[in-house]
């Protein structure tokens, strides 16, 4: 099963280089760092580093890293984010989940996590997350995690 990650990255190079080392080495092969502008450009020897010249924003990064691991038949595809506000553990611990179905949505509101968002996005997130679950008869604990 073919495994892509996709890190989008921008002002990030000293928080990556220790995501990166998370990264288990069987999987190295896999990752694909979005440069999103950077200031100074990504460096990450031995990954596949993708550079926009300019800042195009968070989804842009996202989409071309997305294309990205498709266009090299990837299966699964995991995000990551280069400034490590999600533990990489529990990012490729989805990978498993992904075997049994189409998307996999991660929460930082479950484990008790959430504290490391500001209060104000905390409450956006929660009150856009009830929103859609009214609206669409779900019941996902936070829809915009981008996990």
């Amino acid at each position: 099963m073919s495994i892509a990650i996709v890190i989008p990255a921008h002002n990030t190079q000293t928080s990556l280089v220790r995501v990166l080392s998370e990264i288990p080495a069987e999987l190295h092969a896999g990752v694909i760092i979005v440069d999103d502008g950077s200031r100074e450009p990504i460096v990450a020897e031995g990954f596949r580093v993708i550079r926009h010249e300019t800042n195009r924003g968070y989804g842009a990064a996202q989409k071309t890293g997305y294309d990205a691991a498709l266009a090299d038949g990837a299966e699964r595809v995991l995000l990551l984010h280069g400034d490590g506000q999600y533990a990489t553990d529990d990012v490729l611990g989805l990978s498993d989940v992904l075997a049994a179905c189409d998307a996999a949505i991660g929460s930082r509101f479950l484990n008790m996590g959430s504290d490391q968002i500001p209060l104000w996005r905390r409450l956006g997130n929660r009150t856009l997350t009830i929103m859609a679950n009214v609206r669409f008869g779900t019941n996902v604990s936070e829809l915009h995690s981008g996990a």
